[in-house]
C-alpha cells in the first residue's frame, strides 16, 4: 500500500530511526516526436549507463535504485514489474524505446563501459555486430524541495551521452541532454505524483533532445556514406 504522502513518510522514518523502503510503480508514456524522421537503418547498440548521481554515491543495495533518500527512507521505482529498478536502466530503456518508435534499429548491449572511451566503444560495436554504439552517464534524476508548508520544488534529469561507430569515429562526444521543472507544492504531494512528473515531464524532455540529436547524426552518417558511394563510382 502506498504511503499517504512523501513528507509524512520521510518525517516518520527520520523521527523513528527506522529504515523504510518503498518502490512505486512508474510508467513512462511515449508521445510522438513531430518533425523527426530517420532514414538510416544501421544497427545501433546502447550499452548500460553509468549512474553518476550524487545519491548513488551512498554505496548500499539501493544506491543506484533510489530516487529520493532522507534519513532511513528510500523511494525507488517499480518498472515492468521489477521493484527498485536501477534508475539509469529506466532512463536507458525508455531512450531505446523512443528510438525504436522512430524506426531506429536500436537494441541493448549489456556491458557498462566508460562513455568517453572511443576505442572500447568501437570494440563493443564490432563484437556485437552493430554499426554504432551509444553509451551515457546519468548525472541527475532528482527531486528537491525547499520551504515550509508551501514548497518550491525542482525536478531535474540530465545525462552525458557519446556515440561512436565501429571504426572508432566519434559521432556524439559527451554531449549533455537535460531538462528541469519547478513549481510550488503543498506538503501533501504524493510519491506517485513526484515520480510521474520526473518521468513524464522532465525525463521526456531530456530524452526528446537526445533522440532528435541521435536522429540528426544517423541521417548525416547515411548522407556521408551515400556521397562516398557516388564519388567512388
Amino acid at each position: 500500500m502506498l504511503t499517504k504522502n512523501l513528507f509524512v513518510f520521510v518525517f516518520a522514518a527520520v523521527i523513528s530511526g527506522c529504515s523504510i523502503q518503498n518502490s512505486i510503480p512508474v510508467t513512462y508514456h511515449k508521445q510522438p516526436i513531430s518533425g523527426v524522421k530517420v532514414d538510416n537503418t544501421d544497427s545501433i547498440g546502447v550499452t548500460q549507463w553509468r549512474d553518476k548521481r550524487n545519491i548513488a554515491g551512498v554505496k548500499d543495495k539501493y544506491s543506484e535504485s533510489a530516487v529520493i533518500r532522507m534519513g532511513g527512507a528510500t523511494i525507488g521505482m517499480t518498472h515492468n514489474g521489477q521493484k527498485f529498478v536501477r534508475v539509469a536502466d529506466f532512463v536507458r530503456l525508455n531512450f531505446i524505446e523512443e528510438l525504436q518508435s522512430l524506426g531506429v534499429n536500436a537494441r541493448t548491449i549489456e556491458v557498462m563501459p566508460a562513455s568517453s572511451d572511443k576505442e572500447l566503444l568501437a570494440n563493443i560495436a564490432q563484437n556485437n555486430n552493430v554499426k554504432m554504439v551509444i553509451s551515457a552517464d546519468l548525472m541527475n534524476f532528482d527531486f528537491n524541495c525547499a520551504g515550509a508548508w508551501t514548497l518550491e520544488c525542482t525536478r531535474s534529469v540530465s545525462f552525458s551521452m557519446s556515440m561512436v561507430d565501429k571504426d572508432g569515429k566519434e559521432i556524439i562526444t559527451r554531449e549533455v541532454f537535460d531538462a528541469n521543472m519547478s513549481n510550488n507544492e503543498g506538503m501533501g504531494v504524493l510519491h506517485q505524483t513526484v515520480l510521474d512528473q520526473i518521468a513524464n515531464n522532465v525525463m521526456r524532455e531530456a530524452l526528446k533532445k537526445a533522440v532528435i540529436r541521435t536522429a540528426q547524426q544517423l541521417n548525416a552518417a547515411k548522407s556521408v556514406a551515400e556521397t562516398g558511394l557516388i564519388a567512388s563510382e
